[in-house]
């Protein structure tokens, strides 16, 4: 007997079905008393007759089953590294079209629509410019929209120039490999543009990074607190550059509405009143 053959041997003598109340045995084979097809095959090796464990329809189900409950969790368990990995401020891991307060409805309809036609989008090569005063939401739906298509399976970043100038200048290798990450992104989302210091290095990195992304003609999402008025007549000639180069790349929207920061500070002070006992117009309202 050759080596195969006692390998196949040893397979079935210590592969045994599990046999269930309901089980039956039929010509020297045991049957699934569910589905009716054996569970048990009969295989002649040499002078020896096997009787090694099958699937039956049932076992097929069931180890289709938890090949399917595996790769789910094992899904998920890869999007949530992608999606703490995708942000810098880990709240916008729970910024999601579900708690959009509609106060913002064209806004809010337009990042439904891009994550809706993202597939078309990205082929094109196209991008959003989130414009508006501070407070308006327009981090918010850019976290919307990036957590959005992270469950859809795309690769995405949503970062700001402060946190990518300070890891640059880090860098004493690498400069060009870490730039080439943020490239691979499906989608790349810069919140805050024009926070980070107006200096020449500065610049020359921010320039770099738009550039490399127009290049790479994959879709750049970007918010800002620049008006309008400041985006089209800006105050040098390398931000009339970048803003141009932005045109180029992103559709502006106007995000407009009320500053919910404060309108939430406001809500959270007077809670506090609330549970302290203080009236506005208390005397106890001096806290000094």
């Amino acid at each position: 007997m050759d080596g195969f053959s006692k390998v196949l041997i040893d397979i079935a003598e210590k592969t045994q079905p599990d046999r269930a109340e309901t089980d039956y045995i039929k010509d020297g084979l045991m049957y699934c008393g569910i589905c009716g097809e054996p569970k048990q095959a009969e295989v002649k090796i040499g002078e020896r007759i096997l009787k090694p464990y099958v699937l039956c329809k049932c076992g097929r189900e069931k180890a289709k089953q938890e090949e399917e409950a595996e790769k789910r969790e094992l899904w998920r368990q890869e999007l949530e590294r992608n999606r703490h990995s995708a942000f810098m401020d880990k709240e916008c891991v729970n910024w999601t079209f579900a708690k959009d307060d509609r106060k913002s409805p064209k806004a809010s309809d337009i990042s439904r629509r891009y994550v809706l036609h993202f597939a078309t989008i990205y082929q094109k090569g196209k991008g959003l410019l989130f414009l508006g005063n501070p407070g308006t939401g327009k981090s918010f739906f850019a976290g919307c929209i990036v957590n959005a298509l992270l469950d859809n399976g795309y690769k995405c970043k949503m970062i700001n120039f402060p946190a990518i100038i300070n890891d640059i200048s880090c860098l004493r290798e690498g400069k060009q490999e870490y730039i080439s990450r943020l490239m691979a992104c499906d989608l790349l989302a810069i919140d805050d543009l024009a926070i980070e210091r107006n200096t020449g290095y500065a610049n020359e990195i921010v320039q770099s990074v738009i550039d490399t992304r127009y290049r790479s003609g994959k879709p750049l999402l970007v918010t800002t607190n620049l008006t309008v008025e400041e985006i089209k007549h800006p105050s040098t000639i390398e931000r009339e550059r970048l803003f141009s180069r932005l045109y180029q790349m992103c559709l502006p929207i106007a995000v407009v509405g009320n500053d919910r920061r404060k309108e939430n500070s406001a809500s959270k002070d007077e809670e506090l009143r609330e549970l302290l006992g203080i009236g506005e117009n208390n005397e106890n309202n001096d806290t000094h």
